[in-house]
């Protein structure tokens, strides 16, 4: 059974489907009407038979009401089944779109350090289980109150009967109780085992050119089959498990069926105090008392895997929980200080003391050699993580949300990225400036015509396999994106590594117009994109 922090979860996703939950729920006790109403009037058509009170016009009533109520219940089956669909994908896109908006706007730090595969998995595998909670979740509850109205039905035919019946009943919950408890460890292992072996493949993947490269392919390979070999073990702990659970029910479930009927006939031959119809009535109630049974085994059995699906979503989900509101000061960033910063991550110390003060139209060379920390200092200057002695216009960076800096710079990473969608809405960030201004910019940069030359122009649609752009291109469309953006600051972390002299003279030339006024920050190997800055800090210097 889904515990019940994981109750708490649902159950806000769940309301909003209640419109529809109500309708459903409805039809369902339509359907619980017709189930036990269907034995009763055949068991009156046997008695009438049996008591030789039959005639030919209550034969055929009983014969209508019996077709009537089946297509009542086949009706109302097949709107449920059409309505829970919608119910399910509703409930489901509603928490992909809840653990969306947690991921998006958490901290980037909270999102570093976790790997696509483990992202991706949470996102859509485990979800994707989340579709068969609330179904199986209201089926329960449908099976309980099937199970009570048989029972009542039943007394009210026989109580002896019943109660013997009820016993046995009692006993093969227990056992199904039992057999249930040992499948929820192995959802765990075998889900581990799927996300590590997702993980891996993601990795490979990434990491394709170097593999081929130094011939490592048969390496990865045993990696991926070890992982395969864990996986199909978890899983056939699983299947065997489950196998087992539902064939043991179904054993002892027929038995429970014809033990009705033998409780049936032992008390109409010893005390005649029940009708060969009343015993069909009881028998066909077991038939339906077993079936609800067997439907509460595979809900258990399923709601075992929803289960563990749920306590991976939500422990992982609460990481990206924010820890402060987002203000929202509009402040403009004038200065940039650092006052003997000291900075570690993971235990290691990236820099000592570093002590600078840079002001509107400074633009900066960070210099320093590999894992000095150049790209750790833009981290720290864009807000990614909190760190004493850094001030933004004499504010503390950690008295400011990542939310109110990153409002005020732009950035351009080492690893260009584009958004899947046209060129347009990559360098106007879906329109946030204007197509005037785009082509402006894109005129500047020397990049104009050869979009214009692409299939559809500036609509063309990005795509890493077909586009025609060179790296060198595609790193000044990213450029041409931050340069449109109102801030303050401008950071390029090795922007020129696949640029031609050319190229970085005009950026240059760009950069000074478009960033007049403003603190340009700029990091590179290459002594000639560094001249034309004012300051220069050597991160080799603050080991």
């Amino acid at each position: 059974m889904i515990k019940r922090q994981n109750l708490r979860f649902l159950k806000s996703f769940i309301k909003k489907q209640y419109k529809a939950i109500i309708f459903v729920s409805i039809l369902e006790l339509v359907m619980v009407f017709t189930s036990i109403s269907v034995p009763y009037f055949l068991g009156r058509m046997i008695t009438s038979l049996e008591t030789n009170y039959a005639t030919i016009e209550s034969l055929i009533k009983n014969f209508i009401i019996v077709i009537g109520l089946y297509f009542i219940w086949d009706l109302s089956n097949t709107v449920i089944d059409i309505k829970f669909a919608e119910i399910n994908k509703n409930i489901q896109n509603d928490i992909r779109s809840f653990c969306y908006n947690k991921i998006l706007n958490s901290k980037i730090s909270l999102i570093e350090d976790k790997s696509e595969g483990e992202i991706i998995n949470k996102l859509l595998k485990d979800t994707e289980k989340l579709e068969q909670a609330f179904l199986n979740l209201f089926n329960l509850i449908v099976s309980t109150v099937q199970i009570l109205a048989l029972i009542i039905s039943m007394i009210n035919i026989n109580a002896i009967a019943t109660e013997i019946l009820i016993i046995f009943f009692v006993i093969l919950i227990i056992i199904q109780r039992i057999f249930s408890k040992k499948l929820e460890k192995g959802y765990y292992d075998y889900k581990d085992s799927e996300e590590e072996l997702l993980k891996n493949l993601k990795k490979f993947i990434s990491g394709f050119m170097n593999i081929k490269i130094f011939a490592l392919e048969s390496t990865c390979l045993n990696i991926l089959n070890e992982k395969n070999k864990e996986n199909f073990k978890n899983c056939k702990l699983v299947n065997k498990v489950s196998s087992i659970y539902s064939n043991v029910s179904f054993f002892i479930i027929s038995v429970f069926r014809v033990l009705s009927l033998l409780i049936g006939g032992l008390i109409y031959l010893i005390w005649r105090s029940i009708t060969l119809g009343e015993i069909f009535s009881m028998y066909s109630y077991a038939i339906q008392l077993t079936t609800e049974l067997r439907s509460i085994i595979k809900i258990d059995i399923i709601l075992k895997d929803v289960e563990t699906s749920l306590d991976r979503i939500i422990k992982f989900i609460n990481q990206f929980e924010v820890e402060r509101p987002l203000k929202e000061r509009n402040i403009i960033i004038n200065t940039i200080e650092s006052k003997n910063m000291k900075f570690d991550y993971k235990d290691n110390r990236i820099f000592n003391n570093l002590s600078f003060k840079l002001r509107k139209n400074d633009v900066v060379a960070i210099r320093g050699s590999n894992g000095s920390g150049k790209t750790s200092l833009m981290k720290l200057i864009c807000g990614f993580y909190e760190v004493d002695n850094l001030f933004f216009n004499e504010i503390a960076q950690k008295d400011l949300s990542e939310y109110e800096i990153l409002r005020r710079i732009s950035y351009v990473p080492q690893n260009i990225y584009l958004f899947p969608d046209s060129i347009l809405n990559n360098i106007s960030c879906f329109g946030q400036a204007k197509e005037e201004e785009v082509y402006k910019v894109c005129k500047k940069l020397n990049i104009h015509n050869k979009i214009l030359g692409l299939s559809d122009g500036y609509n063309t649609m990005v795509d890493e396999q077909n586009l025609n752009l060179s790296g060198g291109e595609k790193q000044i469309i990213c450029i041409a994106r931050a340069l449109l953006k109102k801030s303050d600051i401008l950071i390029l972390d090795e922007i020129n590594s696949a640029l031609d002299d050319k190229m970085e003279e005009n950026i240059i030339e760009n950069i000074k117009y478009y960033y007049k006024n403003k603190i340009v920050l700029l990091i590179s190997h290459k002594d000639r994109i560094l001249e034309d800055c004012n300051i220069t800090i050597n991160l080799d210097d603050y080991k």
